[in-house]
């Protein structure tokens, strides 16, 4: 009976509380409009129409009457401020709205009833018809609302665990991260990973066969809120790779766990290989260029059409005689390179065409004929490439005694007849064109590389 009691005093204690409402303007801690921004993202309809209803009233550096509203020690009730005693002491003490949060104790009240209340105000504040299809979406069920509640407290629960909320799986845990249907929601980077589809679960074993990490940021409901793969690397040392998130402000969050746990980052969170990176040897105060290795198993030539790869954003080359990956190139030793998003891999020694230069011609499919030194013709013997040979009988004068020659016809020399006086005879090795198709690649100027049989993604 007492307890019923109870209850009624506090119904109706928030019903006189709530009708404050009506005439003030909205303002939302700093806290609570986090929590909302969050909500506003989720995969569930009425959890995100809830929570963007909240962000819509937001109205903030108003000088009218406001209402601040505040998340308490309790994950379901919400606090606000009595509107005129608000902006009384705000002038008074000349505070901003901010202060106003830290230094005046609000009333509190249940969030499911305070979700109604602000959707009857946010019905009149748009003016929305009573049969039209908006008025409608905001007449919350019990159900929807006690839906919205739970994500509340969830994510109430999350926002205080900050990097409590993190987690270093691995094995095939890390295929429950990697996994889009276990986002939280797919904004961000992690919302637009390359590797989050289905499909792509068959490319880990890179990951889950080695000893890799998978740094895990948990959101509400156990679901993705980010991810950064943690490898050991051959010096002993940790490294964490680029960090996917859902909001941009967890990136931070990621550095703070970095750095409590001395790990290597890097400076610029990309997908490039050779961004600096920072480390706890000088407090991480400065980015240094570095060469990163991680060993993982190595790999036979006929294995190679068994094996997926996911795609790299560090560590894009994989030594796989050796079983090494690398932030960098040796020329001296084979690699693989790891972009590819099928996972498929490209070949280091043609860069993925399948195909080199062929060293005979140097990649122009042709060289030069030897017949004609590249000319496309050779001297005519006959005339010795002058065109023309001197006039025998007159011994080139064009004369014989008084009377002009008639074999030359008086000019001292002869027509050649062998190449037309062109002093000039086409080459029949290279159809007069100076090179010939070369032989080692048929013309095709390029060779099939011979590590990766001509089909780069299966080397």
């Amino acid at each position: 009976m007492i307890s019923n009691y109870q209850e009624f005093l506090l119904e109706r204690q928030e019903t006189q509380l709530l009708e404050l409402i009506t005439e003030a303007v909205f303002l939302l801690s700093n806290d609570l409009s986090d929590i909302m921004e969050i909500l506003a993202t989720s995969s569930e309809y009425d959890v995100k129409r809830i929570a963007s209803m909240f962000i819509d009233m937001d109205i903030e550096d108003l000088d009218t009457n406001m209402s601040y509203f505040d998340i308490t020690d309790n994950n379901g009730l919400i606090s606000f401020l009595n509107p005129e005693k608000a902006e009384k002491v705000k002038r008074e003490e000349g505070l901003s709205s901010s202060e106003v949060f830290n230094k005046l104790k609000g009333n509190k009240v249940r969030l499911g009833r305070l979700i109604r209340k602000v959707a009857d105000v946010y019905i009149k504040h748009k003016g929305m018809k009573k049969d039209g299809a908006l008025y409608k979406r905001y007449k919350f069920t019990d159900e929807e609302i006690e839906n919205f509640v739970n994500a509340f407290k969830s994510t109430y629960d999350f926002q205080k665990s900050g990097t409590g909320n993190f987690e270093l799986v691995s094995g095939n845990d890390i295929l429950y991260a990697y996994d889009e249907s276990n986002y939280f929601s797919d904004k961000g980077t992690l919302g637009g990973s390359c590797m989050r589809h289905e499909e792509c679960q068959g490319y880990f074993e890179m990951y889950t066969e080695n000893d890799v990490e998978l740094l895990v940021l948990w959101g509400p409901s156990k679901k993705v809120m980010g991810r950064a793969l943690v490898w050991k690397l051959t010096n002993g040392k940790k490294f964490m790779d680029r960090v996917y998130y859902n909001r941009d402000s967890d990136l931070n969050l990621f550095i703070k766990y970095a750095e409590e746990n001395k790990f290597l980052y890097k400076e610029e969170n990309n997908s490039r290989a050779n961004t600096k990176i920072m480390t706890p040897d000088d407090d991480y105060l400065e980015a240094v260029g570095m060469n990163l290795e991680v060993k993982v198993y190595s790999l036979r030539y006929s294995d190679k059409d068994n094996e997926n790869f996911p795609y790299m954003d560090t560590f894009k080359y994989y030594y796989w005689r050796e079983g090494k990956l690398r932030n960098w190139t040796d020329s001296s030793n084979y690699y693989v390179e790891l972009e590819d998003t099928d996972g498929f891999v490209t070949c280091g020694e043609c860069s993925g065409d399948g195909e080199l230069d062929c060293e005979t011609c140097d990649g122009r499919g042709n060289t030069e004929c030897e017949d004609c030194d590249g000319y496309g013709h050779t001297n005519c013997e006959k005339c010795d490439g002058e065109g023309s040979t001197d006039c025998e009988k007159c011994e080139a004068t064009g004369w014989i005694g008084d009377d002009g020659c008639t074999d030359c016809h008086g000019n001292g020399y002869i027509d050649c007849e062998e190449c037309g006086t062109s002093g000039h005879i086409d080459c029949e090795e290279c159809d007069s064109r100076g090179y010939v198709e070369c032989g080692d690649c048929e013309g095709n100027a390029q060779v099939e590389c011979s590590i990766c049989g001509g089909f780069s993604y299966r080397w």
